[in-house]
């Protein structure tokens, strides 16, 4: 586990490396939560331009994860970030808290792949109870967030979880969310996994669940 120090030092090279971006440290280091295998997540808010051409970026994110293997850098395109249609929520190197638009539909969406993942992570897993309360968190999200509204209209096609899903996926040479509506799709092959008891494939399916692309 990192200490505060060191989180601070990783956040500050990354301003450093990333003048003209967002750099942003979220998840369980930024509630102070964190526990031994906690990943450190920290969100990169980009224009389009850096965007496209993050390629060029990846042997210097490449070389600090070998020295911070915790460390995992969220690529989040500033319209994503404007618009809430990503999640995100941290704090910068000032320590001023930034939070994406709240987006009802998103968070609905969210909730429930996740509540499906953690049950599914839970097979087999010698922390199956933590991971089923995870599970149970996120169904109580899904829940709350769906009151006065259908889930057949929270689960609609989305123009912008189409467009997140694709940009990610189609510059690999992968087209299976072409022709998709992309979470409900991934929600169904969730459901189909967690009614077979079995979380082979666990690895890729972790890789679809989140669309944003990590560094």
């Amino acid at each position: 586990m990192l200490n505060a120090e060191t989180t601070k030092e990783i956040q500050n090279t990354l301003v450093q490396i990333f003048p003209s971006n967002l750099i942003l440290l979220g998840g369980s280091y930024a509630d102070q939560k964190a526990v031994n295998d906690s990943d450190l997540d920290v969100f990169l808010i980009c224009d389009w331009s850096f965007f496209f051409n993050r390629k060029k970026y990846q042997p210097v994110v490449a070389d600090l994860k070998k020295k911070y293997p915790e460390l995992q850098l969220m690529l989040v395109p500033k319209t994503f970030f404007k618009y809430g249609w990503y999640k995100v929520a941290g704090y910068d190197i000032n320590g001023t808290k930034h939070a994406s638009k709240i987006t009802q539909k998103i968070v609905f969406r969210n909730a429930v792949k996740l509540a499906y993942f953690y049950l599914l992570k839970s097979i087999g897993s010698n922390r199956k109870d933590y991971w089923k309360k995870q599970s149970d968190k996120q169904a109580a999200i899904a829940k709350e967030n769906s009151v006065g509204e259908s889930a057949e209209r929270l689960m609609s096609f989305s123009l912008p979880n189409y467009l997140i899903y694709n940009l990610k996926f189609i510059s690999k040479g992968n087209f299976q969310f072409l022709f998709s509506n992309p979470d409900k799709k991934i929600i169904s092959l969730l459901k189909e996994k967690v009614k077979q008891n079995s979380n082979v494939g666990l690895d890729e399916i972790e890789k679809i669940v989140f669309p944003v692309i990590i560094w």
